[in-house]
Order: structure tokens, then C-alpha cells, then sequence
């Protein structure tokens, strides 16, 4: 049994991307191997469930379907030239894979919920323009509730910049960090900049020696800022098994293979 310590603070929604028949596959990983059954033996109608994945195939933007249940592949299903071994972007979901990340460091004690931001940052606290960026904390970030301007302000602003942590620091808030929520891509990319000073290591290194292998999957690549600082939002690569095995880490409450 390999038991992983999770605080899963940041759970997105998202949809997988994979492949093109329900039972052609049998990947293997260093640790965790999935099993695959068929929908019938796992109690899911498999007609209902092809017309599904039929459906998912019509609305064109869909690149994968994966479904899972007792812990067993039910179904798998890859469109648009996709297949088991694409590694695509998962976008925003690369939130969830850092917030485990950092669920893991605070039960490290490598990062505390309650500290500020800015101490992570000391060479950039003359930037500072809205002293309320003085109070936001690692847990204001975490919880969306940090008063970073959102995407649609924020976004191509400080990833067009050459110093993406600077520019986000020095932007002014929204609203008082902690007083109401606010979905910010910025913010979450202070967290693996946090993280990346905490621990002394990229997120990325981070989240291979104690979240990746552990859990027997592995990442293609993460996009990076000009620092190289990992892009705490957004750009991490995976198969769609190896998400789905996340999924799974977090219904067993941290326990993968028994």
C-alpha cells in the first residue's frame, strides 16, 4: 500500500482527454497499475455507455473520455487523433496537482498556511503598490480569496511580462485579501513560487520525488516563467490515465493499490 498525505484545497473541474475503443489498453506504470474490466462486469449498462462516448466523439472538442469505477477502467475512449500516450495540456487542472503539492509541504512543514506571501519574496516588497498585498497569506491563495485581479484583467498582463511573480505583486488588488472570493491564475502562480523557495527545488522536482513517483505516474513537462518558476496555473502534461489516477489518490482519501 502506498499512502500519499493530501490537503486538497483547490479542486477543479475539468474533462479528460484519450482514446478509441473501451478496452485496448493495458499501460503500465512504476507503481500504480490500473485494471481494466468491462462495463457490464463493473454494473454500468454498456450500451448506454457507448451511446456516451458516441456523444462525446459528435461534439468534436471533446479529446477524451475515461471512466473508472471500484477502481477498475469501465471505459476509455480517445478522438481528434488523440491516444493513451498523448501527454496534453491540462490546463487549469494543473491547479489540483499543486495544491497537492502543497498539501504535502505543509504537512512537511516546509510551508505554513497562514504565512504571508511577501515573505517568500522579500526582493520584490519595494514593488508593492497596494499595501494590502502585504497581508495576503499562502491560505488566501489557495482558497481563490486573495484579491488578485482575475484572468480576464490579469492574465496575458503579467504573462507578457519578464518577471511574471514581480508584475503580479505589483499589481493592485481587487479587494482585501480574505473579505470574498475571486478565481486568479496569478495568485496560484505565487504558490509555486512559494513552494519553489520553501522546498529549494522546482515545483516540478517537488512534485516528482513526492507526489509522481510515489504514485507511480509520470509528467511530460510544465510550462515555466522567465525565472523558471513553474507556472502555478496552468500548462502541466499528462496522459489522461495518470490524471485519472489524482482522481482516484483523492476518492481513496490518499491510499493507491490497497
Amino acid at each position: 500500500m502506498k499512502k500519499i498525505f493530501l490537503s486538497a484545497i483547490i479542486i477543479t473541474i475539468f474533462s479528460l482527454a484519450s482514446r478509441n475503443d473501451l478496452t485496448d489498453i493495458e499501460i503500465n506504470t512504476s507503481g500504480f497499475k490500473w485494471e481494466v474490466s468491462s462495463p457490464n462486469a463493473l454494473g454500468l449498462n454498456g450500451t448506454m455507455l457507448n451511446s456516451a462516448l458516441s456523444e462525446a466523439s459528435a461534439r468534436g472538442f471533446i479529446n477524451s473520455v475515461i471512466i473508472i469505477r471500484n477502481g477498475k477502467i469501465a471505459a476509455e475512449k480517445y478522438f481528434n487523433g488523440r491516444s493513451a500516450n498523448s501527454y496534453p495540456t491540462i490546463r487549469s487542472v494543473s491547479k489540483s496537482f499543486l495544491s497537492s503539492l502543497i498539501g504535502i509541504a505543509v504537512n512537511k512543514g516546509i510551508l505554513r498556511l497562514d504565512q504571508k506571501m511577501i515573505d517568500s519574496f522579500p526582493e520584490y516588497k519595494s514593488s508593492i503598490t497596494d499595501s494590502r498585498v502585504n497581508n495576503i497569506t499562502l491560505r488566501h491563495l489557495l482558497t481563490m480569496r486573495s484579491g488578485i485581479k482575475g484572468d480576464v484583467e490579469a492574465y496575458f498582463t503579467f504573462t507578457s511580462s519578464s518577471n511574471w511573480i514581480k508584475k503580479i505583486i505589483e499589481m493592485p488588488l481587487n479587494f482585501d485579501p480574505g473579505s470574498k472570493a475571486g478565481y486568479s491564475t496569478a495568485g496560484t502562480h505565487l504558490v509555486s513560487g512559494m513552494l519553489t523557495k520553501a522546498s529549494g527545488m522546482s515545483a516540478m522536482d517537488f512534485a516528482k520525488k513526492h507526489l509522481f513517483e510515489p504514485m507511480g505516474i509520470e509528467i511530460k513537462d510544465w510550462a515555466r516563467d522567465p525565472q523558471e518558476i513553474c507556472f502555478g496555473g496552468n500548462d502541466m502534461f499528462f496522459t489522461t490515465r495518470n490524471m485519472a489516477v489524482l482522481g482516484l489518490l483523492y476518492l481513496n482519501k490518499s491510499k493507491l493499490n490497497g
